[in-house]
């Protein structure tokens, strides 16, 4: 078996080499109608687009505060969270440049006023305050957060701050509501401050 595989590989040793010269093949450059297509060498008509989508806020963060008036008992509560919905979109960059889309989510605040025999539910959302702010900021704006101020007598004072994801740029409004009849009346705007960039 051995004298096979000493022929073997010394048959293969001569087949692999070959007197004649071998011919060698010359690569072409690239031509220039596959380089033009190349992403770096984009014309600057082509204007790349990204994406940003704000992560999901699974929190919720509740206000609690018990008061009584007139031998009736009250508990009001805030509840609020994030939507998750993307629906907040605000374009970035120049017409020159990439296009920078940012998607945020929607916040809300839930109120509920429990009282010894009924309860009562009211949604705050950003659109109470729509004709409170600058329309531009409004647009691009979240509801951040939402506090209850204090309580006198029947006259809850709350205040809610309204912000643009990731700046610095927010507006508080102070507002109050009437509870009549056991249920959380309508909002009346008492100010509107600018608190900045």
């Amino acid at each position: 078996m051995k004298p096979f595989f000493v022929l073997f590989c010394f048959t293969a040793l001569m087949l692999s080499c070959d007197s004649k010269r071998r011919e060698t093949t010359v690569i072409e450059p690239i031509k220039d109608s596959v380089t033009s297509t190349h992403p770096l060498n984009l014309k600057k008509t082509d204007i790349d687009t990204i994406h940003n989508y704000w992560q999901l806020d699974v929190d919720t963060i509740t206000e609690r505060k018990e008061f009584s008036f007139l031998d009736e008992n009250y508990i009001l509560t805030l509840k609020t969270y994030s939507l998750n919905d993307s629906s907040v979109i605000r374009r970035l960059g120049r017409n020159d440049s990439p296009v920078y889309m940012e998607y945020a989510h929607n916040v809300i605040t839930d109120i509920e006023l429990a009282s010894d025999t009924l309860i009562n539910r009211k949604r705050i959302d950003k659109a109470h305050f729509k004709d409170f702010v600058d329309p531009e900021f409004y647009r691009i704006c979240t509801l951040f957060s939402t506090e209850i101020d204090s309580i006198n007598k029947k006259t809850v004072y709350m205040s809610s701050q309204l912000t643009v994801p990731d700046t610095g740029n927010h507006w508080e409004i102070s507002y109050l509501f009437y509870i009549r009849d056991y249920k959380v009346g309508t909002f009346e705007i008492k100010n509107t401050e600018y608190i900045g960039l």
